[in-house]
């Protein structure tokens, strides 16, 4: 009996450490930290949206944005279009709208609270994203979106995008089948083209025949109603001088032959490959050339790659 009242009193003491051991978190960090999590994602996805809608309004020659007049009904544009307006923590409401921030024109997002303000923990759960989960320059805490001021512990959280920061350089990469020889070809009518085409080049030549050979292959430009000009070359030469050579001894008939000289025959075969690389403004054509004197060599300009820019 003694032993029982032991092993119960041991277990009543082992509760009641466990019950001091645990750590109760209170709800309210709960709520600031998810805030600070929910914060930083939904800025991210709202991010892709503003990409995707700068990519659209992009003038596809100059590669400049217009972004319009100074306006805070942008999620219109974004949504549903490019994005879906994310449910903001606290019953707070994502806006977006287009403003001057630091001499250029850009982009804003803003968390704005709800009409009774945010809740302790979820305001603070805000402050913390903007003092250590988001860029310094790019986050205004104020009391009005499209701020470019802080406010301390402003309710109303604005983050810009300015447009050269979330913009391209160029498409991805596309291959293409080789151009017809001495063809014009306009690939874009707006935008520039960075292309890049392979080139194979053979030369077999007789000594006795053929001294000296050579391939040429290039690509040309021409600007609308202007002349062709060249806009990379690449070029193979072949010189070959075999010395004659000294002959002694006799024939078989004994006839000396000591001092005369002798051609030597033979041949020679080369083949190298390269590439072709030009810059085509935009609405200019282009074209490749190749130049093969007589029939001892043969230059194909074969398919290759392209990119198209802004």
């Amino acid at each position: 009996m003694i032993n029982l009242i032991l092993v119960v009193m041991a277990l009543l003491l082992g509760a009641i450490a466990l019950t001091a051991a645990i750590k109760y978190i209170p709800v309210d960090s709960e709520i600031r930290a998810s805030t600070v999590d929910a914060v930083v994602a939904q800025i991210d996805v709202l991010e892709k949206g503003v990409n995707g809608y700068l990519n659209e309004v992009r003038n596809p020659a100059t590669g400049s944005v217009d972004l319009g007049p100074t306006r805070d009904t942008l999620m219109d544009d974004l949504s549903p279009e490019y994005v879906f307006a994310p449910r903001a923590p606290g019953n707070g409401e994502w806006t977006a709208g287009v403003g001057a921030y630091l001499g250029r024109d850009a982009i804003w997002v803003c968390l704005n609270p709800p009409k009774s303000g945010w809740a302790g923990s979820v305001q603070a759960g805000i402050n913390d994203a903007v003092q250590r989960a988001l860029p310094d320059k790019a986050t205004i805490q104020a009391d009005t979106c499209g701020a470019d001021t802080n406010v301390a512990e402003g309710a109303y959280l604005t983050y810009w995008f300015a447009a050269h920061q979330v913009s391209y350089p160029g498409t991805a990469v596309e291959f293409v089948d080789a151009p017809n020889p001495s063809e014009s070809t306009l690939y874009d009518e707006n935008r520039v083209v960075r292309i890049r085409l392979n080139v194979d080049a053979e030369i077999e030549m007789n000594s006795n025949q053929d001294p000296a050979g050579g391939v040429t292959a290039r690509i040309e430009l021409r600007e609308p109603g202007g002349s062709w000009v060249t806009a990379d070359r690449w070029q193979m030469e072949v010189e070959q001088a075999l010395p004659a050579l000294a002959v002694t001894g006799t024939t078989a008939s004994g006839e000396d032959i000591t001092g005369g000289t002798e051609t030597p025959q033979g041949g020679v075969r080369l083949r190298r490959n390269a590439a072709l690389e030009a810059v085509i403004p935009a609405g200019w054509e282009m074209r490749t050339i190749t130049e093969v004197p007589g029939n001892h060599a043969n230059v194909t300009i074969g398919p290759g790659q392209l990119q198209r820019f802004w």
